[in-house]
């Protein structure tokens, strides 16, 4: 069974981009927090990779929401360094195939289900 991710990005491009690399996985892609915290809610995600800065939330605020509802990992996907305040993982723009791929390592489906929701 491949591993369901949510790519969440207003920029079409970083959307296509992720989801080519994510081959073989089942990647869904959504431009905003309120389509990502609906998907996340009818059936929950182990990986998301949102970008920090979405038209209607900030990536570190969207991750908050989706941990409330199911536990899941998150990467921030920014143009920048890591995110301020931010302690979990980040790729920077542009990315590399290895940075994307290395994240479905650490999104291990079976850790997540022994987490709670913050």
């Amino acid at each position: 069974m491949s591993m369901r991710v949510l790519v969440v990005d207003d920029d079409d491009l970083v959307r296509v981009v992720i989801k080519r690399i994510l081959t073989g996985c089942r990647v869904d892609t959504v431009a905003t927090g309120a389509e990502a915290i609906a998907l996340h809610r009818t059936r929950p995600y182990p990986l998301a990779l949102i970008d920090v800065n979405l038209g209607d939330a900030t990536g570190p605020v969207l991750a908050i929401r989706l941990q409330q509802i199911a536990p899941l990992h998150v990467a921030l996907v920014t143009a920048d360094a890591r995110p301020s305040g931010w302690d979990g993982d980040y790729v920077s723009k542009p990315f590399e195939l290895t940075e994307i791929v290395g994240l479905l390592d650490r999104a291990d489906p079976r850790r997540l289900m022994r987490r709670t929701p913050r």
